[in-house]
Formats: C-alpha cells, structure tokens, sequence
C-alpha cells in the first residue's frame, strides 16, 4: 500500500527511499526544467543530487526513464492506460 508523504512517494515498511538512477540526459533535461523554475522545488533537486548517473544502456527495461511507455492498469476495474513520459517542452 503506497501513502504520499510530505518529502516523496513511500511505501510501507521501507527504512529508506528507493534507488533513483537517471540517465545523463535525463539529468540534464531536469536539472534545465528546474533552473528555469527558480529553485522553487527544492526537493525534486535533492533528489536528482542523489541519483545515480549511468548509461542508457545500462537502465534495466523495467525502469522508468524519460520518453519511456508505461501502461497502468487499474486492479479493480482491469482499465489500461498508457502513457509516455515526456519533460513539459516536449509537449509544446
């Protein structure tokens, strides 16, 4: 069972937040979104210091990345929905 707290997304019973890893382009996309931003999310920079950097080549295909396809699915109902992460300017 997954409960919003006021730092990040925890989920219960973890001691710590999950591994975060981002490719150096990914990096590089949020860090110019939060720039522009004027440090108005302060926490989504702490976790972007924190992140691993590695290779696209090296993110396992069930991660997440930028551009990437995900289809949810709701449990109760079994309704799919897919979706592609993409920075805000992309969408211009």
């Amino acid at each position: 069972m997954a409960r919003l707290d006021e730092r990040m997304l925890w989920f219960d019973g973890m001691a710590e937040p999950p591994s975060l890893y981002l490719t150096q382009d990914d990096l590089e996309r949020l860090s110019d979104l939060l720039d522009a931003q004027g440090g108005r999310f302060a926490k989504l920079e702490g976790e972007l210091a924190r992140a691993v950097v590695v290779p696209r080549e090296k993110i396992p295909r069930n991660v997440v990345t930028m551009n990437s396809r995900v289809i949810f699915e709701n449990e109760t109902t079994g309704e799919r929905r897919e979706v592609t992460l993409q920075p805000e300017s992309a969408l211009r």
